[in-house]
């Protein structure tokens, strides 16, 4: 059979670059699925509040105070603190004054309502606040957007192939 010798090279050399691919897989995944807790660690000023006495503000007040610190800024996913020490984190779109429009997180204070901070989504930097992005990003579609989920895909159905290609292998 001259399709065995094929099947080989194939399969070896697919699966050192797809484990390759699941190592990174594998690391990103593990961090983005502690991805509060690192990110909480990480950006302290940015997901912890000080705890207030009495009631949070109303969630009204959290988006206009959002929303006066970022021009233009709507959201369009707003995560409430899990906790009194943590921070709103609210997702959403900021148009800027030329009309171009960017992904922006906002963080808010629940106590009093006053944005601890904010940072643009999907910026591809080593920058302690935007780590955690990045290894989502990496993880989801290869930091690529549309085109990496597309290389992600057929890159599973290539392993799929691959799979049924070492089933003649395993046999005698």
């Amino acid at each position: 059979m001259r399709t065995r010798p094929a099947f080989w090279f194939w399969h070896r050399w697919f699966g050192i670059l797809g484990g390759a691919w699941l190592i990174l897989l594998a690391i990103t995944g593990c961090a983005i699925a502690w991805y509060d807790e690192l990110d909480g660690l990480q950006n302290p000023d940015l997901r912890h509040a000080p705890v207030v006495a009495g009631e949070a503000a109303p969630i009204d007040a959290v988006v206009a105070s959002a929303r006066e610190a970022l021009p233009g800024f709507e959201p369009n996913n707003i995560l409430l603190a899990p906790e009194p020490d943590r921070t709103h984190w609210l997702l959403g779109r900021q148009t800027l004054p030329d009309g171009t429009a960017r992904p922006v997180q906002a963080f808010v204070e629940p106590g009093s309502a006053q944005v601890a901070g904010w940072r643009e989504s999907g910026v591809i930097s080593l920058h302690r606040h935007h780590v955690p992005d990045l290894l989502y990003g990496l993880h989801t579609d290869l930091l690529l957007g549309e085109i990496g989920i597309v290389f992600v895909g057929l890159l599973s159905l290539a392993w799929l192939f691959d799979h049924f290609l070492s089933l003649p292998l395993a046999s005698p």
